[in-house]
């Protein structure tokens, strides 16, 4: 395996001093909604943190994440693995609002290789990085893509080390009664129980996560070994 150097910054700010290689760590919960768009296979899948991108979509477009505080637009889902996971996403063209993990995307300058990462496919991330070697800057996304989170810090800290499940699974029960986690319940819509569960799942996938800037937004895909 190449060596690779990494660098843990944080948020949009981190994301304005990013180099070519860029890891963004979003755990509640773009990322793991993302990879739940992605296993339904869509045609096409966008993520964005500017609104204006979801109103000017075609009406064909499923619509993913909340309206912009004050505004009245309509969304087909929420940012939830959950209930994206209650929709047939086969073959439809998605587009995914997030403040988080799109703010650090449109936050990037001179991008080259970029991945999304969260817990369940940490493995498959690093193995990626590992095999183009280099230096990497890793961003937390921390809440809204300004306020460090432990569950982001968590995923970049186990990311860099030499045994990312073992690393977070010494202290992934911490995660279950923070500020993020608490907001959820069983009577959510938005903010479903079983989010957590998702989100904080050790279970890995193959999931590499490429973002691609097109225009004013970011296409997400697969990538295929």
């Amino acid at each position: 395996m190449s060596p690779v150097t990494e660098i843990i910054s944080h948020g949009q700010i981190g994301a304005k001093n990013a180099g070519r290689n860029v890891v963004i760590i979003d755990v509640f919960r773009a990322v793991p909604t993302a990879i739940a768009i992605l296993e339904q296979k869509p045609s096409i899948y966008y993520m964005t943190s500017d609104e204006n991108n979801v109103c000017s979509s075609k009406p064909d477009f499923v619509r993913i994440g909340k309206p912009f505080m004050g505004s009245n637009v309509n969304y087909d889902a929420p940012n939830s693995p959950t209930r994206v996971s209650e929709f047939d996403l086969h073959q439809q063209s998605v587009i995914h609002r997030t403040a988080g993990c799109g703010g650090c995307l449109d936050g990037l300058v001179d991008q080259k290789n970029v991945l999304l990462c969260s817990i369940s496919n940490v493995v498959a991330t690093r193995f990626f990085m590992d095999k183009l070697g280099g230096k990497w800057d890793i961003i937390a996304a921390g809440h809204q893509g300004n306020t460090p989170v432990e569950e982001d810090n968590l995923c970049a800290n186990a990311l860099i080390s030499e045994d990312p499940i073992g690393h977070i699974e010494t202290y992934v029960h911490q995660l279950r009664n923070t500020a993020s986690s608490l907001r959820f319940s069983i009577d959510s819509d938005e903010y479903p129980l079983t989010d957590v569960d998702i989100c904080l799942s050790t279970e890995q996938v193959s999931t590499v996560i490429l973002a691609m800037k097109i225009g004013n937004l970011w296409k997400l895909e697969v990538h295929n070994k």
